[in-house]
């Protein structure tokens, strides 16, 4: 059973009440079924029209779990009418992808991470040999080089994968992985999503995990310094909204940094100065006592002299 045929198959189901009969999610997870080695586990199907997930019996514990969810095209002008970016954010972040710097796009869950790299598919890439890396599959982009790959890093064969994607040389490479995989490291035109609530999150969990590569905190914060070039952040606002929070370069990161160094170091060389200040006072002090001991003790030795 193909996943057109899925397709035609949900929309007879769901078309009238959006809700299924016992007998109506039996067939619908047999037919599912047919379709994977197990359902014990958590599967995603994707059509363009509608996502299917199912969560198994290693994860419910009296139940198997089926949610399906009708595909919404985002477009440049949807997200612009709903608040997550405007033009000019969004020209800015093209000239970043045109210019093949490597960026993170970071969020909470369900902050609008893979529906920006939904738009960024479908309106960046013109003619580019794009490797797309998801965990799941989510995103329904579809153009002639656009190469797409499913897996994680607990599945069997991850890293014959990852050894073939960077052999390949593709002019881009996106994970929507929510993770960060050193082995990309020298990969340029790269873009990944972390699972990141703030700017400071993101840069602390990237810090973390080239820290598991035993590098220290110092020199494993600057290896996530040189290998990417922006971090992008989105929320999700108290009102459901989806926005794009902040936009941070890695040069100023460093100019940050830099000045709270030079902050630090104007302050040690001040308290330098003060304790230099403090010795040298000490010693004309000592200097002092000492003359006018010496000179003490000469008065009085001419008075027992008279």
């Amino acid at each position: 059973m193909s996943l057109k045929e899925l397709d035609y198959l949900i929309n007879e189901l769901i078309k009238e009440d959006n809700k299924l009969s016992d007998i109506e999610l039996k067939f619908l997870l047999n037919k599912l079924n047919q379709m994977s080695d197990s359902l014990d586990d958590i599967c995603t199907y994707k059509d363009k029209n509608y996502t299917i997930k199912v969560v198994g019996k290693n994860y419910c514990r009296n139940s198997i779990n089926i949610t399906i969810r009708k595909n919404i095209e985002y477009n440049l002008k949807t997200l612009i009418k709903n608040g997550m970016l405007n033009d000019e954010i969004f020209d800015f972040i093209t000239s970043l992808i045109s210019a093949k710097k490597n960026l993170i796009i970071s969020g909470g869950i369900n902050s609008g991470k893979t529906t920006l790299l939904e738009l960024l598919l479908n309106n960046a890439f013109d003619k580019k040999r794009v490797y797309l890396l998801e965990k799941e599959p989510c995103l329904s982009a579809e153009f002639d080089t656009l190469v797409k790959f499913v897996s994680n890093k607990s599945q069997k064969g991850y890293a014959n994968l990852i050894s073939y994607i960077q052999k390949s040389y593709p002019e881009y490479f996106i994970s929507d992985t929510n993770y960060i995989d050193i082995n990309f490291s020298d990969m340029f035109g790269k873009i990944v999503t972390l699972r990141a609530n703030s700017f400071d999150s993101t840069l602390k969990e990237i810090t973390s995990v080239y820290m598991q590569d035993g590098l220290s905190e110092k020199y494993a914060r600057q290896r996530a310094l040189t290998d990417y070039d922006y971090i992008i952040n989105l929320k999700k606002l108290p009102n459901g909204i989806q926005v794009i929070d902040s936009i941070v370069e890695k040069r100023l990161i460093k100019q940050v940094k830099e000045q709270i160094s030079s902050v630090m170091l104007i302050q040690d060389n001040k308290n330098d100065v003060v304790e230099s200040n403090q010795t040298i006072e000490s010693d004309i002090k000592d200097d002092i006592d000492t003359k006018e001991s010496e000179t003490s003790t000469e008065e009085k030795s001419v008075e027992e002299d008279a």
